[in-house]
């Protein structure tokens, strides 16, 4: 699921390893299109090294954050 949704990164609400993978795209207030389009690009490069089953990312501007989470959470 990729999602600008930021209730998603809650791990104990929405556990990653219960799911195929959580992508959270954080955008500013008005997010313009090319700015989610770098930050869609910018996932996708990350993609390429990164698995995404039962993983949460948080996609920022600069930066890519992967939360593997356990069952335990």
């Amino acid at each position: 699921m990729v999602t600008l949704d930021l209730d998603f990164p809650d791990v104990l609400r929405f556990p990653p390893h219960q799911a195929h993978g959580i992508v959270v795209i954080r955008v500013p207030q008005n997010p313009t299109l090319p700015l989610l389009e770098q930050l869609i690009r910018q996932f996708l490069k990350a993609l390429e090294t990164t698995p995404i089953d039962k993983n949460l990312w948080i996609v920022e501007t600069g930066r890519v954050r992967v939360h593997q989470a356990s069952e335990k959470e």
